[in-house]
């Protein structure tokens, strides 16, 4: 993994990473960005049917903030599987 990369300063959008992060944690930022933006624009309330295409990074992603909607109840079905 490299530690350092170069960009154009007047093209890119520069985020300071904390340090309390290590560089395994700080690599998932983007990913689960992302699942999380996904679920926000979909407008799942509880009750409804998710289906997650794929189990990578932002799949997971979408899972665990899917679970976090529907937090408030005891138990929430997610493909054949009670959490």
């Amino acid at each position: 993994m490299a530690e350092y990369m170069r960009f154009p300063s007047q093209k890119s959008i520069k985020f300071n990473v904390p340090h309390s992060l290590t560089s395994r944690e700080s690599v998932f930022i983007e990913p689960l960005s992302c699942a999380v933006h996904g679920v926000e624009r979909s407008d799942i309330h509880f009750g409804d049917t998710v289906v997650v295409s794929g189990c990578g990074a932002i799949g997971l992603g979408m899972i665990g903030a899917a679970k976090t909607i529907s937090s408030s109840c005891d138990s929430v079905r997610f493909d054949g599987f009670a959490t």
